[in-house]
């Protein structure tokens, strides 16, 4: 029998479905067979466009990594650009809560390689040390991922049916704290890429630089 000059899969279609499944039934539901079923086809057709499963949750992960906006390079300072960038990227994320593990297995500088490449390039035209731009793709890293990560295990009920509440000097501080969550994260958001300025001008303050804020 001839091949359909038409492929009856599209990559494309394949991996949106897949995040389909993941956001609504869980991480555990994806598997080639459930994938396969979705799309009509038999599961033997998908190793032909994948390898395995690790490969479609890797294209999972570039897919909700290219959802995240880019903030304008243009007019804004390099400080306040990754401050927007960890905040809208912590969004993106949330959005897909089920899909969050993957953010750890498949770090996104290697999922995204060239968006990192150009979220570096924009910072060194910018004035920022060389040696700095790997300090603060890992900062931005940690503080989106690891706190989507909080987020999400904050708004599971505990396993336990009790929920600890702090006490103490810890009770006392979260009670004169009338920041929302998100406010509070904003205020990380800045406190990052402020902290990195501020590093990088006192580093600098002898070279008569100013071209670095």
């Amino acid at each position: 029998m001839a091949r359909p000059t038409t492929p009856l899969i599209d990559r494309e279609v394949t991996v949106k479905t897949a995040l389909d499944i993941i956001d609504n039934e869980g991480l555990d539901a994806i598997s080639m067979r459930r994938l396969a079923d979705r799309l009509g086809v038999a599961s033997a057709s998908l190793y032909h466009h994948f390898h395995n499963k690790d490969e479609v949750l890797l294209a999972v992960c570039g897919l909700i990594f290219r959802e995240i906006p880019c903030p304008d390079e243009r007019n804004e300072r390099w400080a306040d650009f990754i401050a927007r960038a960890v905040y809208s990227s912590r969004e993106i994320m949330l959005q897909h809560p089920n899909a969050l593990p993957l953010m750890a297995r498949f770090p996104p500088r290697q999922v995204i390689p060239h968006i990192y490449e150009r979220f570096g390039n924009v910072l060194l035209k910018r004035g920022v040390p060389m040696d700095m731009i790997t300090v603060i793709i890992s900062a931005f890293d940690a503080l989106v991922i690891g706190s989507a990560t909080l987020k999400l295990d904050r708004g599971e009920p505990s396993s336990s049916g009790s929920d600890m509440q702090p006490s103490g000097s810890l009770a006392d501080w979260e009670r004169t704290n009338t920041r929302s969550e998100d406010e509070v994260f904003r205020l990380s958001c800045r406190a990052l890429g402020d902290g990195i300025a501020a590093y990088i001008a006192s580093s600098t303050a002898g070279s008569g630089r100013s071209d670095l804020l």
